[in-house]
């Protein structure tokens, strides 16, 4: 056997350094193998904020890269943390990083938030390790970066997701399936067949697109996808799209065919989704549709009309606000007990050509300026309650965990609020219909008539310049805010009825500020005696307004400022005994040309018969202080000129004294005649 020769020292030195430098690198290519698994987890846990739920995937979000922490500008997002999958960048994670020049995703990322890189000004490059598994790429994801200022001209693309479109289309594009899909008047195409989402905005302002129609992968059109695209005249849905995100169309002004009726699977629109669009006729939205944003149809002057869809329990605020619809649908509002819309949003047909309009059963309030301006709107519908009918809807709320949790909300039928400026400048408006629980008209045409057994606040100008004729407040009314019926130019008659009951008792006190004022055609009033305060220029203006009369055991203590004033037509008025208090310019401008005033009266402001006859003879009860230097201006029987109104005292006996002295004849003040 052969004998092996020992190795010199020097060998063995060799072998010994070739030997480590193997292990080394075998050591090296492991631990970068760790860092990219594990590691990463501490490398990156002094800058980034992180999370996830516990469940079957436990997939990672980033939340967050602290803007001031030492993050590399060279940033490489880990495949995994916590030995978990990094699946999601969460919205604005990465936004206004300064120092960030560029990021490598893993091929784990699904779900690019909102603004994640927003403001990354430095950003330059941005690469995937296989963009397979991304599925969206949310609203200006990298807005505002060097990476999307520095494309070419044309599709942006984030693997399978068109990004955005920089620059402008040519001329008459048409977007569309595939290259078999052809379009009458188009010149040139892009293909979905191509993307798997189209990315927030991407087509933005773009002027020459014309057509759009989608294939089935695409069940959502993303946020501001196409807003302003204004020569855009047709789009077709595919079946499965289930939502479109807000501002998805707004603006595209010649937009006139859209398959909304034929989604079956839309369930939601958001907000502004079609503002400004040219749709017009009937618009018939699919059953399928429970949640219709804000101002999702506004501005949508060519339409004519709307049947809402039988899921839906909200109609959301300025939905239709200055739209041309002259009338609406509810699906099951013909069965109480099958309906469910029950709130009406903020302005929702705000400047639109409703002519009538039946409030759904379980609307309870109608909200501020709801019918402000709509200028042909004549009768309005709504339910009153006198036999305690209930309804309910579902919904959620959140538990003290945070929790959200499905909930069934019980509530009895018939209007309860008509908040501020609900029909403001409904200047057409005529009837104020109630109907009972199977929708029987149970109050009489022409006329504006309350849910006596349901009302409970009227807010500020909610019939301010509207056209009602004649108007009856129920005692049962708890609240009337200010200028509830100011500028109401038609109104004659005010007829105050007596509706309390042992459940619904008597509420009403009060006028506040303004109520009636400018109603020119306005003849008389009669106030009732449960009437304790009427606020200043409540009926200011009313220049038709001849008769005032208070009901025996008036409880009125003041006529505040400007009360009757410009009342031209109001010659005379009794002021209950007790009044103590008559504020400035109440009486000013009045026709009145003699008033008695009680004894009662302590306080006495300035100008209260401002503008009136100078042949007024203004004659003081038996026993009234008008010396008091604390409660009567010296200038309360006088006009701004400096002139002052004749001034008469009370007295029983012929006067010895000097002075302007009064008596009854007759019952009739009149003067003594000077000695």
């Amino acid at each position: 056997m052969r004998r092996r020769k020992p190795l010199s020292k020097k060998a063995k030195t060799i072998i010994t350094v070739a030997s480590l430098a193997t292990v080394v690198g075998a050591l090296v290519a492991g631990y970068a193998v760790i860092i990219n698994e594990v590691l990463l987890d501490f490398e990156n846990m002094p800058y980034i904020k992180f999370s996830y739920e516990e469940g079957n995937s436990n997939e990672i979000r980033i939340d967050k890269v602290y803007e001031n922490s030492d993050y590399p500008a060279n940033f490489r997002i880990p495949k995994k943390l916590l030995n978990k999958p990094v699946t999601t960048i969460a919205d604005e994670a990465f936004r206004n990083l300064s120092r960030l020049t560029s990021v490598e995703f893993p091929s784990t990322i699904k779900y690019i938030g909102d603004y994640a890189f927003d403001n990354c000004k430095q950003l330059k490059s941005v690469t995937f390790n296989n963009a397979k598994n991304l599925e969206h790429v949310g609203v200006d994801a990298f807005a505002g970066s060097e990476f999307i200022n520095s494309q070419p001209s044309g599709p942006v693309y984030l693997g399978k997701i068109l990004y955005t479109y920089n620059g402008e289309l040519e001329s008459n594009t048409a977007i569309v399936p595939n290259e078999s899909v052809t379009v009458p008047g188009a010149e040139h195409y892009i293909y979905l067949d191509d993307y798997n989402q189209i990315g927030s905005g991407a087509f933005m302002n773009k002027h020459n697109l014309i057509y759009v129609e989608f294939t089935s992968k695409f069940h959502e059109i993303t946020q501001n996808t196409f807003q302003n695209c204004d020569n855009l005249k047709t789009v077709k849905l595919a079946k499965n799209t289930i939502t479109i995100a807000k501002y998805a169309f707004s603006g595209c002004s010649a937009l006139e065919d859209i398959n909304l009726d034929s989604t079956k699977s839309l369930t939601t629109i958001g907000e502004y989704a079609f503002d400004g669009i040219k749709l017009d006729g009937n618009l018939t939205l699919s059953d399928s549709i429970t949640s219709i944003g804000e101002g999702a149809f506004a501005n949508t002057t060519n339409l004519d009309s709307v049947t809402f869809p039988s899921k839906l329990t909200t109609i959301s605020k300025y939905l239709f606000e200055n739209s041309g619809i002259s009338s609406v649908t509810f699906k099951n509002e013909d069965n109480a007990t099958k309906s469910t819309i029950h709130t009406i949003g903020i302005g929702a047909f705000k400047n639109t050509n409703l002519t009538t309009f039946k409030l759904p059963f379980g609307v309870t309030t109608i909200n501020e300026s709801v019918f402000e301006e709509c200028s042909s709107l004549e009768t309005v519908y709504l339910y009153d309650n006198t036999t305690g009918t209930t309804f309910s809807y579902e919904t959620t709320k959140t538990d003290d965990q945070g929790e959200i949790i499905p909930t069934t909300v019980i509530k009895k039928h018939g209007v309860e609020n008509l908040n501020q400026r609900a029909f403001y400048n409904t200047t057409s408006l005529k009837d104020v219909v109630l109907l009972d629980k199977d929708g029987n008209a149970t109050s009489s045409t022409n006329l504006l008539s309350f849910p006596s057994s349901t009302i409970v606040r009227v807010e500020r100008e909610a019939f301010s310049g509207s056209g009602v004729t004649h108007v009856e407040i129920p005692d049962t009314l708890y609240y009337m805010g200010e200028s509830v019926f100011e500028g109401c130019e038609n109104l004659e008659s005010v007829e105050f009825v007596n509706k309390a009951t042992a459940t619904m008792p008597r509420s009403f006190k009060e006028f506040k500020s303004n109520t009636f004022e400018g109603c020119t055609s306005l003849t008389s009033i009669v106030i009732p005696n449960y009437v304790n305060n009427i606020s200043s220029s409540s009926f200011k203006g009313c220049s038709a307004l001849a008769s005032v009369t208070f009901e025996d055991g008036a409880t009125l203590k003041t006529f505040s400022s400007s009360l009757f004033e410009d009342c031209t037509s109001l010659t005379s008025i009794v002021i209950p005994n007790s009044v103590t208090s008559l504020k400035d310019r109440s009486l000013a401008n009045t026709g009145i040309k003699s008033i008695v005033i009680n004894k009662n009266v302590v306080n006495f402001d300035a100008y209260i018969f401002d503008g009136c006859s100078s042949d007024l003879i203004i004659y003081v009860g038996e026993g009234t202080n008008i010396t008091s230097t604390t409660k009567v201006s010296p200038n309360w029987n006088k006009n701004k000129a400096g002139n002052t109104f004749t001034t008469a005292l009370y007295s029983e006996e012929a006067p010895t004294s000097e002075g302007t002295y009064w008596h009854y004849v007759d019952g009739v003040p009149t003067l003594w005649e000077a000695n």
